[in-house]
C-alpha cells in the first residue's frame, strides 16, 4: 500500500494523475512505479483505456474517494464507447479493466479499425493557461485524447499536440505529467463559426463532452439500429419497413460532409464496397462500430448525441397509445380508449399502416402517422364496423320515417355505404313501408351486392375470375397475367395458393440469351476482387488464406470466377496478384500472431509465436526463408520492457 495518491483535476486521464504521482515522488525506477500502482512491473501506461485498475485501488492510502467504478466512468474514456458497445459485453469489458485487460482493445474492435488514436497527447491552450491559474499546475484532459476530437468546446479553439509520442512509445511504463512538459503553447487558432467543417468539429466535441459525462445512457445497438431506420425513413432513405436505400444514403452523407473533412476524421467511406462502415452502422449489427462513425451520423441527422438517446428506441408512426375510436354510436366516440395499435408495412411502398380496434367491434386503418390534431381523426379503411354499428343500422333500417340519406348522416358514411351493409346484413331491401323507396339503380345494385355477399365460397368468385382472364389470354405468361389482374393474383396467392398454382402458365426458362458486357463486368469484378482481398487482410479475426474460392464467395461471383475467366482477363490478373501462395499465408500468420501478443502485453517464446500462428515443426514451410525472417523480425520487433 503506498502512502499517497493525488486526487484527480476535472476531466482527467488516470494516466496524468499517475504522471502527477510520478513526478511528485521522483521514481527511479519505473519498475518499481508500477509495482507499487499496480502490482505488476509488466502492467502498461495506457491512456484510453487503462487496466490492473482493480490492484491499483488495494494500493491506495486508506480513506480514500477512489473505487474501481469511479476510475472507470471518471479518469477514463470508457464512457465515450459504452454507449455504442452491446449491453452483454460491458461488465465483461468493466471486468476486463478492473483486471489485467488481455485483448480488450482487440475485443472492442479497435485494434483493426482504420480510426487511430491521436499520434500525439492534445491539449488546449486556453484549459493549460486555466488549470495552471486554478490548480497551481496542468494536466492531460480526457476529452483532448479522442479520436476526431480536434477542438476545445469550452474555448473555441483548436487542440494543440505536445511532445508526447503516443503510437510506437518506446516506454509504456511510463506516466509523462503534462506539467512538466507544455513549456509554451503556440498562437491560438480559432474557430471560424460560420465555417461549416468548423462547425461540424465543434459538434463532435460537444457530443465527446456529453459522452464522457454520462454514466446512465442505456447501451442496446438494436434500439440505437431502430432510431437510425425511423430517421432514415423520415428523410424518405428508407422504408418505414425498414429497407435502406443506400445509394441515396452514401450521396447525401457525402454531400453533408466534405471529402477533406471525412479524410481528416479517418471516416472516408468507399461507395464502391457494400461493405462500407456506413452500410453497416444502419444494417443489424454485426460487430462493433467506433463512436466517432456514430456521431457523424448522428449529427447528419440533425440530432446533437443527448437528444438522439432522447427519441423513443421502438418507432411508433402514430404516436402513444391511446387512440381514438371513431365510431359515431359508440359512447366513446372521438375520445381516446383504444389501447392498441398493431403496425404493418405497405407492400408498395413500405409505408407504415396502424389497426386500430375499439371493444364496440369498429377497427380501421390510418396510412397518415402524422401527428396534427387533424390526422388524428384520419380513416383510411374502415376494416369491420361492428356489432354495434350493424345493430343500430339495422334498427335506423327498420325505422321507415328516416331516408336512406338520414340514416347515413347519422353513422356518418355514405348511402352507397348503407345499401351495401343493408345487404350484407340481410336486411329487407327495398326497404317495404318507406316514405321514400330506393330507386331502380339502387335495386340493380341491391341484385349485384347480393350475388356478391351471399356467395357461399368467396374463392369461387375469384377463381371464375381467373379462369376468365386465362381463357381471354392464352399466350401470356406469369408476370403478364399478374400484372393485369393484381388484385385477384394477390388474393389467390395468399388464399388459395394450391389451386392457383395447378392454373398458371409453366414458368419460362432462360434460354440463355441474357445479354451480359463482359468488358464492364471485368472492371467491375476486377476492383471488387481487390477490395475482397484487403477486407481479409484488414479482419481481426484468425487469418483466412486468400484464395481465388474465398473472394469468389466473398463478393457472391464464384460461378463467374471459375466458368467465365476466360472472359475476365483483368479479374484474372486482379486474383493473380492478390492469392496467397502458402508461404505468403505463413508469414501473414506470424505477423497476426506477433499482433496479438503485444496486445496482450505477452512477450511469447519462439515456440509460443510458432504455435499461435499455426506453423508446425516437420511441415514443409516451417524452413523456408522468407518464413524464418518473419519469425525473427516479429520476435525482434517486441519492446525489451515486456
Amino acid at each position: 500500500m503506498i502512502g499517497f495518491f493525488p486526487d484527480p483535476y476535472p476531466d482527467e486521464l488516470l494516466y496524468s494523475v499517475c504522471g502527477r504521482y510520478q513526478n511528485y515522488l521522483q521514481y527511479s525506477s519505473q519498475k518499481n512505479l508500477m509495482q507499487d500502482l499496480f502490482a505488476s512491473v509488466h502492467a502498461r501506461a495506457i491512456i484510453d483505456l487503462p487496466t490492473h485498475i482493480g490492484y491499483l485501488v488495494d494500493s491506495l492510502p486508506t480513506g480514500n474517494n477512489y473505487t474501481v467504478d469511479k476510475i472507470i466512468d471518471g479518469l477514463t474514456l470508457f464512457p465515450f464507447y459504452r454507449p455504442f458497445i452491446s449491453h452483454a459485453n460491458i461488465q465483461q469489458f468493466r471486468e476486463q479493466m478492473k483486471g489485467d485487460g488481455n485483448g480488450l482493445h482487440y475485443r472492442l474492435g479497435l485494434t483493426a479499425s482504420t480510426i487511430r488514436p491521436p499520434k500525439y497527447l492534445q491539449f488546449c491552450p486556453i484549459c493549460v493557461l486555466e488549470d495552471r491559474k486554478n490548480f497551481g499546475e496542468c494536466y492531460w484532459h480526457r476529452l483532448h485524447q479522442i479520436p476526431g476530437v480536434q477542438v476545445c468546446p469550452t474555448h473555441m479553439v483548436f487542440l494543440e499536440k505536445s511532445s508526447v509520442c503516443i503510437s510506437g512509445q518506446n516506454n509504456h511504463q511510463t506516466f509523462i505529467d503534462a506539467q512538466q512538459t507544455i513549456i509554451h503553447t503556440q498562437t491560438l487558432q480559432s474557430l471560424d463559426l460560420l465555417n461549416i467543417q468548423h462547425q461540424q468539429l465543434l459538434k463532435i466535441s460537444q457530443d465527446a463532452d456529453w459522452l464522457l459525462k454520462q454514466n446512465a445512457v442505456v447501451s442496446d445497438i438494436h434500439k440505437i439500429k431502430n432510431r437510425y431506420l425511423y430517421l432514415l425513413a423520415e428523410q424518405e432513405l428508407a422504408t418505414y419497413g425498414g429497407k435502406v436505400h443506400i445509394a441515396q444514403l452514401l450521396d447525401a452523407f457525402k454531400s453533408y460532409y466534405s471529402p477533406e473533412i471525412l479524410k481528416m476524421l479517418q471516416c472516408e467511406v468507399d461507395e464502391q464496397s457494400h461493405g462500407n462502415w456506413l452500410s453497416r452502422l444502419v444494417r443489424l449489427p454485426k460487430g462493433s462500430q467506433h463512436p466517432l462513425r456514430h456521431l457523424l451520423l448522428i449529427q447528419f441527422f440533425g440530432y446533437t448525441v443527448e437528444s438522439f438517446f432522447q427519441l423513443p428506441s421502438d418507432f411508433q408512426p402514430f404516436g402513444e397509445g391511446p387512440w381514438l375510436c371513431v365510431n359515431p354510436v359508440c359512447t366513446h366516440f372521438q375520445k381516446p380508449y383504444i389501447q392498441s395499435c398493431q403496425v404493418y408495412y405497405s407492400n408498395n411502398d413500405g409505408t407504415p399502416i396502424g389497426l386500430f380496434s375499439c371493444e364496440c367491434g369498429f377497427a380501421y386503418t390510418r396510412k397518415d402517422f402524422q401527428k396534427s390534431v387533424k390526422d388524428k381523426f384520419r380513416v383510411s379503411t374502415v376494416k369491420s364496423y361492428g356489432y354495434l354499428w350493424e345493430n343500430t343500422l339495422a334498427n335506423l333500417w327498420a325505422d321507415t320515417s328516416l331516408s336512406v340519406t338520414a340514416i347515413a348522416n347519422k353513422l356518418k358514411v355514405s348511402t352507397e355505404t348503407i345499401k351495401h351493409h343493408a345487404v350484407r346484413l340481410g336486411l329487407s331491401f327495398p326497404r317495404l313501408g318507406a316514405k321514400r323507396e330506393t330507386n331502380i339503380g339502387s335495386k340493380q345494385f341491391s341484385d349485384s351486392q347480393e350475388e356478391k355477399f351471399n356467395e357461399p365460397n368467396k374463392s369461387e368468385l375469384y377463381r371464375k375470375e381467373w379462369l376468365t382472364l386465362l381463357n381471354n389470354n392464352p399466350n401470356s405468361d406469369r408476370v403478364s397475367l399478374r400484372n393485369q389482374c393484381w388484385r385477384v393474383y394477390s388474393w389467390l396467392r395468399k388464399n388459395d395458393s394450391e389451386w392457383l398454382e395447378a392454373h398458371l402458365p409453366p414458368r419460362r426458362r432462360n434460354n440463355g440469351s441474357i445479354y451480359v458486357n463482359w468488358e464492364i463486368k471485368d472492371i467491375q469484378l476486377a476492383e471488387a476482387v481487390r477490395q475482397s482481398a484487403e477486407r481479409m487482410k484488414n479482419s481481426p479475426s484468425r487469418p483466412v488464406r486468400i484464395t481465388a474460392r474465398m473472394i469468389g464467395k466473398d463478393i457472391n461471383q464464384l460461378s463467374a470466377i471459375h466458368n467465365k475467366i476466360d472472359k475476365l482477363p483483368l479479374t484474372a490478373k486482379a486474383l493473380s496478384e492478390v492469392v496467397e501462395t502458402r508461404e505468403a499465408y505463413t508469414v501473414r500468420r506470424v505477423w497476426w500472431a506477433a499482433e496479438y501478443f503485444l496486445q496482450e502485453n505477452k512477450l511469447p517464446t519462439r515456440s509460443q509465436l510458432e504455435h499461435l500462428a499455426g506453423i508446425r515443426h516437420g511441415n514443409e514451410l516451417t524452413d523456408l526463408p522468407k518464413v524464418q525472417e518473419a519469425i525473427e523480425a516479429a520476435l525482434d520487433s517486441f519492446p525489451s520492457s515486456l
